[in-house]
């Protein structure tokens, strides 16, 4: 089993997000960076992930975000499914939709992590890795223990975006405009990751990351 080495477990529970009682390594970078495969070979690597995203899709099907887009942005609604593709669009597009949702989506973000958490704490787990895109944009970083940051160049994202979504032009560009630039987040983060690469080329930049942070 994977264990951090002392010196990386920076903070104590109260000062850690969500009062987490076991350390956390935030895995962050910018969209189409990387961040869900290097996510994926931890897990595979006997890690404990928690994946931001697939918290706040989780929180989408609640009945209480369901009456909110009902009521906000109805278009994006199917049978109560909601359409993420549609909403991503006016998500980038209307800073009024944006702002009500984001409030909505964080005030339930918390629970959804503990719970998260408390399985891996019965799981008799080390650490955390948190993988969460907005790390530095909602200045988390003083609340993980350590940060990793993966990115790849502007015109690889964005050819991985449209693969990915089959988005617009204008929206990805909205998208990668709505975040932190890749070399300010680097200059943020503990340690950063190169995804320019294959995959076999990531795995070995993780490999060498562990070998720093744990023992």
């Amino acid at each position: 089993m994977h264990k951090l080495k002392p010196k990386n477990i920076k903070l104590n529970e109260k000062s850690r997000l969500y009062s987490c009682k076991l350390p956390i390594i935030g895995l962050t970078g910018g969209i189409a960076s990387g961040k869900s495969k290097a996510s994926e070979y931890l897990k595979k690597l006997g890690l404990f992930t928690i994946d931001a995203d697939q918290l706040v899709k989780d929180i989408y099907k609640k009945e209480s975000t369901v009456k909110l887009l009902n009521s906000l942005v109805p278009e994006v609604l199917n049978n109560g499914i909601v359409d993420f593709k549609l909403l991503r669009k006016i998500f980038y597009s209307n800073e009024n939709v944006k702002i009500v949702l984001e409030k909505h989506i964080y005030s339930l973000l918390g629970e959804a992590f503990s719970s998260e958490a408390n399985k891996a704490i019965e799981q008799k787990k080390n650490f955390i890795i948190y993988e969460v895109p907005l790390l530095f944009e909602k200045s988390l970083q003083n609340k993980l223990d350590i940060t990793l940051c993966t990115h790849a160049s502007l015109k690889l994202q964005s050819l991985r975006i449209k693969k990915r979504d089959n988005s617009d032009q204008e929206t990805i560009e909205k998208m990668l405009k709505s975040q932190m630039s890749t070399d300010f987040k680097i200059s943020l983060a503990d340690y950063s990751i190169s995804n320019n690469g294959n995959f076999e080329e990531l795995y070995r930049e993780l490999d060498s990351f562990l070998l720093k942070v744990t023992e």
